[in-house]
């Protein structure tokens, strides 16, 4: 599966989409600075990318947020990632 040019419609949305979880995990991480449901909205929205564009880099950019915040907050991850089968890509 071939990455969306980042001049098509999909490819800005999905590199906005991927820019967005990087600042809010970030400034979570560093100022302790985010919405207080970070961690509730990176998993619709990684439910979501899952459901519709099923591209690999910018679920892999949430699903790395969503590690990161669990291990500081010494939590175990709950995302739909860690408790279903391994996602298919046609």
């Amino acid at each position: 599966m071939s990455r969306k040019a980042r001049h098509s419609p999909k490819g800005r949305t999905l590199a906005r989409l991927e820019r967005v979880v990087t600042v809010l995990v970030e400034a979570k991480l560093i100022d302790g600075a985010s919405p207080p449901d970070l961690i509730e909205r990176l998993q619709r929205m990684e439910e979501t990318v899952r459901e519709t564009h099923r591209d690999r880099q910018t679920l892999q950019v949430i699903e790395s947020g969503l590690r990161l915040l669990h291990d500081a907050n010494g939590t175990a991850a709950t995302s739909p990632a860690s408790s279903c089968e391994p996602f298919e890509f046609p």
